[in-house]
């Protein structure tokens, strides 16, 4: 069965049908489309063409010696830093979140979110740039804290921020404030 649009509803209908079943216009069969060559697709022409275009016998040019390799142009930023406390002793598991500033709307990317290693290290990359709000969390047996600051990131480069942080506030248990007697 071979199938053409009909020309009143753009549903598919047989070719030798008279009438269209959907919407009962008057089909006017077209005339078979001319095949070239069989039944050769887009994709192994396209491959055919390419592969006639390209320069079987070519060697790769080496560099001249003593000058510079050619990179390429990158379309990230990186950041990165070390979070100590205020002693200098690395806070494992700090959390990092970057937004980007501004008003927030459907291109916005997605929040950046990074934790510290044990050697309180962390590391992000992106491809948008602009300014952040980078925060630093910590949570842990000494306490609580928590630093934010507005990073500007410019494609192409590495960044440094090293936060220092005081986790003075006491830990809550469970994350939770402690309870109030109820009065009634």
């Amino acid at each position: 069965m071979v199938l053409q649009p009909c020309d009143c509803c753009r549903r598919h209908i047989d070719r030798h049908a008279a009438v269209c079943p959907f919407c009962a216009a008057v089909v006017i069969s077209a005339p078979p489309r001319a095949m070239l060559a069989g039944r050769l697709s887009r994709a192994v022409l396209f491959a055919s063409a390419t592969l006639v275009g390209c320069d079987q016998g070519a060697k790769p040019v080496a560099p001249a010696s003593g000058s510079a390799a050619i990179k390429a142009p990158t379309t990230t930023w990186r950041l990165h830093g070390v979070v100590k406390d205020s002693q200098g002793t690395p806070l494992a598991g700090a959390t990092l979140h970057m937004t980007l500033e501004g008003q927030p709307t459907i291109e916005q990317p997605a929040p950046i979110t990074a934790i510290a290693d044990a050697k309180g290290r962390y590391q992000v990359e992106g491809a948008t740039a602009g300014r952040y709000n980078v925060s630093i969390s910590w949570s842990g047996d000494r306490g609580n804290a928590y630093t934010s600051e507005i990073v500007a990131v410019v494609i192409g480069t590495d960044h440094t921020w090293n936060a220092t942080m005081d986790p003075s506030v006491p830990a809550m248990p469970y994350g939770a404030p402690p309870s109030r007697r109820r009065v009634v």
